[in-house]
């Protein structure tokens, strides 16, 4: 039977060390979050920085703007916001509607006050190892492979997923660390076939119970990062009871990389303010 990880608990351990830290300081930070629209999963996923905000010490503040604004005018915003009083760190929630530049937004952030690691300049520091922190999948990631005692040496890999969140920034932080690396959509049966040779499938499709118990070998880790609403449920992308009997470790979907992930962005936050791990 798996070890089922406890992505709720191990988040509350980082964001309690957090807390002491933040409760030194002779200041409250704050953290400017901008959205644009009225997304429903996106506003739940703000009110919930917000309270993880709150209940560490740090003023998160939600800058909200009609889906009708312009790159440039977004781009002006951000920039008012981040000289702010106070403002130590920034996000841009996304996704953001399709008439917007993306990258060019992002890149309006500072790179010492990027909590997402998403501009230019922060990512290239972090791809070159000379960057204090990294996106928070990858830190996540990271974390869950340091307390389930899983080490990355002469393993296969296989990821799920190329987005900008998730997929991507995680295959490139595996590049050096692994033997074997495949970054698969699983939409062909050789795909089924590498995933059956996997020790460690990481996933951030959003597809439900997309990896069933039959593709994962006996012993392999397991970590999902996607999820779905399914009739009103959260669901991930492995078919959990199926892949549980087979895994060594399997992080669950709720309660699981979800936690950790929000923890980690506070941790960034952290990191760019002081420079020093908790």
């Amino acid at each position: 039977m798996a070890t089922i990880l406890n992505g709720k608990q191990l988040s509350e351990k980082i964001l309690k060390n957090l807390e002491k830290e933040v409760a030194q300081l002779d200041y409250i930070p704050k953290l400017g979050i901008i959205m644009v629209g009225e997304d429903p999963a996106s506003l739940a996923y703000v009110e919930k920085k917000k309270k993880i905000g709150k209940d560490i010490g740090v003023e998160v503040e939600l800058y909200k703007y009609d889906n009708n604004i312009s790159t440039r005018k977004l781009r002006k915003q951000i920039n008012i916001i981040q000289r702010g009083p106070q403002v130590k760190g920034v996000i841009v929630q996304l996704p953001l509607p399709e008439h917007l530049s993306e990258q060019k937004i992002l890149n309006a952030i500072p790179k010492e006050k990027d909590v997402d690691c998403l501009s230019e300049r922060a990512l290239g520091g972090f791809y070159t190892n000379r960057w204090i922190i990294g996106p928070p999948a990858v830190m996540a990631l990271e974390r869950i492979l340091s307390v389930s005692d899983t080490n990355l040496h002469n393993k296969n890999v296989v990821v799920l997923g190329r987005g900008k969140l998730i997929g991507k920034p995680i295959t490139l932080w595996l590049l050096e660390r692994v033997r074997d690396l495949h970054v698969l959509y699983l939409d062909t049966e050789e795909d089924a076939l590498n995933l059956r040779d996997a020790d460690i499938i990481i996933s951030g499709v959003g597809k439900p119970r997309l990896i069933q118990g039959e593709y994962v070998k006996e012993g392999a880790v397991l970590i999902d990062f996607g999820y779905y609403y399914e009739d009103g449920e959260l669901v991930g992308d492995f078919a959990f009871d199926e892949c549980e009997k087979s895994a060594a470790v399997i992080t669950p979907t709720p309660g699981g990389t979800g936690p950790i992930v929000v923890a980690e962005l506070f941790y960034n936050f952290f990191l760019l303010n002081s420079g020093d791990r908790a």
